[in-house]
């Protein structure tokens, strides 16, 4: 149990004939996501038959499951020559990919949308976000710090996916998080699951969503 808890449809601006002497640079509305292990069930681990009992080996098979419910994935989602334009953009490139992350842990667990409504009420699984725009419970910054130093011995044991390209800077106020706790239904008393294995090796399993905005110059 969690202790904690497609591209926008906005399309870029056009450039105007003239515009050259107007702008400087575009805003590149960018996004990235992650779903990783956060914590391992150790006595579930003993019950599963494993080809080699090392740490690392044991979450690259999870994580490869894992990879099966939800892709690690990032890319671009136009340019804009407003700023405003940009994060009305990635706004709603964050809320859908909101959606396809729920999406995904709804039918990991086998849950049709009213089940799943009734699991999201409870304390079971967790969504935070760091802005208010996205639909999730707002928790301030810390979740954007937790984001920019997160270290775990799993993430030491294994090649985790990181955002090599992201600014991880708690001032930018062109970014914005969310992350969904998630993981083994074992003990669940809102409604019946049946997860994956691999799953429910997991004590909780933590999907993050970044979106984040950059101005990039124009060449003249």
């Amino acid at each position: 149990m969690p202790k904690r808890g497609n591209s926008s449809s906005a399309a870029p601006e056009k450039r105007t004939k003239g515009s050259g002497d107007e702008h400087s640079c575009v805003h590149v509305c960018r996004w990235a996501r992650v779903t990783d292990v956060d914590s391992l069930d150790h006595e579930k681990i003993q019950e599963v038959e494993w080809s080699g009992g090392d740490l690392s080996e044991i979450h690259a098979c999870i994580k490869e499951q894992l990879e099966v419910v939800l892709k690690d994935q990032h890319g671009t989602n136009g340019a804009f020559f407003s700023r405003e334009s940009a994060l009305q953009a990635r706004d709603e490139l964050m809320n859908q990919k909101i959606r396809e992350a729920k999406e995904a842990v709804r039918h990991a667990y086998g849950l049709n949308a009213a089940k799943w409504k009734k699991l999201l009420e409870s304390d079971w699984v967790c969504e935070y976000s760091d802005t208010h725009t996205c639909g999730a419970e707002y928790k301030g910054p810390d979740l954007a710090w937790r984001w920019a130093n997160r270290s775990t011995a799993i993430e030491a044991a294994a090649s985790a996916f990181t955002f090599q390209d992201a600014q991880h800077n708690l001032k930018d106020p062109l970014q914005a998080h969310y992350e969904l706790a998630w993981g083994s239904p074992e003990g669940c008393g809102v409604c019946k699951i049946e997860a994956d294995d691999m799953i429910e090796c997991c004590e909780t399993i933590l999907t993050r969503i970044r979106c984040w905005v950059e101005a990039v110059p124009l060449m003249g």
